[in-house]
């Protein structure tokens, strides 16, 4: 709820001078920002999980045996996961 800046009294209904109710309009459409930013910070979230650990530039197109991955460049110069260390043996090439 509004207050009024001079007495902080809660705003209950608008009048004109001459005593006429002030109908108000409907609030501008939008999300609430608190909402945008949620939003923000999952998108974040889900390009981090497809985004190569290594070079940190392109959506990763390998798996290992481990579950971590990489992207295609970077993935075919391994000998070990980076994460874990685990050796790989296999690449599964994913299509995200």
């Amino acid at each position: 709820m509004k207050k009024c800046i001079r007495c902080q009294v809660v705003i209950i209904k608008k009048l004109r001078p001459d005593g006429t109710e002030v109908v108000s309009a409907a609030p501008a459409p939008g999300p609430p920002r608190q909402l945008v930013e949620e939003l923000q910070s999952r998108y974040r979230q889900m390009e981090e999980r497809i985004t190569c650990p290594i070079c940190i530039d392109s959506h990763i197109r390998l798996v290992f045996q481990c579950g971590h991955g990489a992207c295609a460049p970077c993935g075919a110069a391994l000998s070990a996961c980076p994460i874990c260390r685990q050796p790989i043996r296999d690449r599964i090439q994913i299509f995200v």
